[in-house]
């Protein structure tokens, strides 16, 4: 008897990339700024903390990006554009955001509201990302049926989608129900 393989997201692709992957390659220049926050309280913040975080941001977009696409030997697609149009959306407005509190709502100082509004950007943006990433009804104009949640998309597997002999086969939401209640009983 053939082995029977079936995958299922644990994680949302786009929630995990950008919480997961976002916060991991971030995490030292994320904690350097806190240390030097932390260290000068009662004074006027340093610049390393930010300087380190805008560079490495500026570096990834730049430099990573024309090394990935320079090294590419076939041309490669965006799978999920409107993903890619909130996050590109998102990574501009952030610095228009920084640009207008640091110097024109309140010049060289953070107040308390504008760290929460800043802070409250990031779980608006995944929320977004992925409503965007899960098609839902306001976020293209129509409605969702299960025979696209459970589609192929150029090959990659997607949501609900089972292996069986390295095939892909595309199944309805009641076969996923199936196959969970099925490997629970075991």
């Amino acid at each position: 008897e053939r082995e029977k393989i079936i995958m299922f997201t644990v994680w949302n692709d786009t929630v995990a990339n950008l919480t997961l992957l976002a916060l991991g390659s971030s995490a030292p220049e994320i904690l350097l700024s806190v240390l030097e926050t932390l260290q000068n309280l009662d004074k006027v913040p340093g610049e390393l903390g930010p300087s380190t975080i805008v560079g490495s941001a500026a570096f990834n977009l730049l430099c990573i990006s024309a090394v990935c696409m320079w090294t590419l030997e076939n041309i490669k697609k965006i799978r999920d554009f409107g993903v890619f149009l909130v996050t590109s959306f998102a990574s501009i407005f952030a610095y228009v955001w920084v640009l207008i509190v640091l110097q024109f709502n309140s010049p060289d100082v953070v107040e308390p509201w504008e760290a929460i509004v800043t802070f409250l950007f990031f779980p608006l943006l995944v929320g977004v990302a992925y409503a965007q990433d899960r098609n839902w009804v306001w976020f293209r104009g129509g409605s969702s049926s299960p025979s696209e949640e459970c589609s192929t998309d150029a090959g990659r597997p997607r949501r609900g989608t089972k292996i069986i002999d390295a095939t892909l086969v595309d199944c309805t939401r009641e076969e996923i129900k199936d196959i969970v209640k099925n490997t629970k009983d075991r």
